[in-house]
């Protein structure tokens, strides 16, 4: 997951807010060259994004059939209308 994806139209919908847990986890992070960007985005705009979004595309785009919960289907049909 990087800050561009956090920032993409068809991302920024299924977008969550951060839990207090989250926070602390992502200032741990944020020294990290590898992932201050990303981290400081998170932190600043207060969002996260599930991994298993950038999953359920990578299955669509590959046929895969998809079993995740109605939540992430709703958030994927969201996203695919926003694609079309």
């Amino acid at each position: 997951m990087s800050a561009a994806e956090l920032r993409d139209e068809r991302f920024c919908r299924c977008c969550q807010p951060l839990s207090e847990r989250d926070r602390g986890r992502l200032k741990s992070l944020v020294e990290n060259e590898l992932y201050c960007d990303t981290v400081e985005y998170m932190l600043k705009h207060n969002v996260k994004l599930e991994q298993r979004l950038s999953v359920i595309m990578k299955n669509h785009r590959q046929g895969i059939p998809d079993d995740s919960v109605s939540t992430e289907k709703e958030c994927w049909n969201s996203m695919e209308k926003t694609m079309a």
